[in-house]
């Protein structure tokens, strides 16, 4: 279904299909599917359909079909897993692309693992077929459950993004309200423990055993960032190829305060990928 999204640097142009996966108009569907997991990053927040990253990189790859799986596969790697898991064979999934942001680690911080039965269970168990968390996504952006401010004052919070009429809000807006800022409460160079590492490793490995995992990329790649450190350490042993894309400047964002990247970002990443996993 196609809707607009607005808000108050960018007015896009978005259609997904009956499951929420973003549509890449230029698909080839006679071929081999590749499914390029990620989060809003990949789901291409903030740009037409026709600038997302899966689009820039079919329009140069012509044998193989490329599926974004932005959001409606989740939002981190412990969401990709269950995804994964569920829907493998039904989908008859046998390629995939891993694209991965500075924040997943605290994401997956926040989800809880449950059975069939609804019973929580640890990640790595077998029992484990869906993720909830506490937090949840809604126009696009991430909120805690618990807010009372995000229900109460949501509408309005909206047409303050949203109307053209009140241009000074629609400046600013990032500065004024930023109700997304204090989500992320784990530094990302904070040292990683051994059950955050056990979880990575698992999920790492389940998709380089069950498809052909082509390559990770690594938005906004630190060294410093322990999270990537960590993803780069189980690639070099499992010989996974990593793509790693250093902060691009803000010429390829969408704004001041909004790391997503413009269409020129979005190509830029969709080269290297090109470059690094199919040239």
């Amino acid at each position: 279904a196609p809707f607009n999204m607005s808000e108050a640097k960018f007015n896009s142009h978005v259609t997904t299909d009956e499951f929420g996966q973003r549509i890449t108009s230029n698909n080839i569907p006679e071929v081999e599917k590749i499914y390029i997991f990620g989060d809003s990053f990949t789901f291409g927040f903030g740009v037409n359909d026709n600038e997302t990253i899966p689009y820039f990189v079919q329009e140069k790859i012509f044998d193989y079909s490329f599926i974004n799986l932005g959001f409606s596969a989740g939002r981190d790697l412990s969401s990709y897993y269950t995804w994964l898991k569920k829907n493998i064979k039904i989908k008859k999934i046998t390629k995939g692309i891993l694209i991965l942001y500075i924040n997943d680690l605290n994401d997956m911080t926040r989800n809880r693992c449950f059975n069939l039965k609804n019973k929580e269970v640890k990640l790595t168990s077998e029992e484990c077929v869906n993720i909830k968390s506490n937090y949840y996504i809604y126009g696009g952006r991430l909120y805690n459950k618990k807010s009372v401010f995000n229900y109460l004052f949501y509408n309005f919070h909206t047409y303050l993004k949203r109307s053209y009429s009140i241009a000074f809000f629609r400046m600013y807006y990032d500065y004024l309200f930023s109700l997304n800022k204090n989500l992320v409460n784990k530094k990302i160079n904070d040292k990683l423990s051994e059950e955050e590492k056990d979880k990575i490793q698992f999920i790492v490995n389940y998709f380089n055993d069950k498809i052909d995992l082509l390559g990770i990329v690594m938005i906004d790649y630190s060294k410093e960032n322990k999270f990537y450190d960590y993803i780069s350490k189980i690639s070099r042993t499992k010989k996974i190829k990593t793509i790693k894309i250093e902060p691009l400047n803000l010429k390829y964002r969408i704004g001041v305060n909004d790391p997503h990247h413009n269409a020129l970002g979005n190509k830029l990443l969709a080269d290297r990928i090109i470059k690094e996993i199919f040239d």
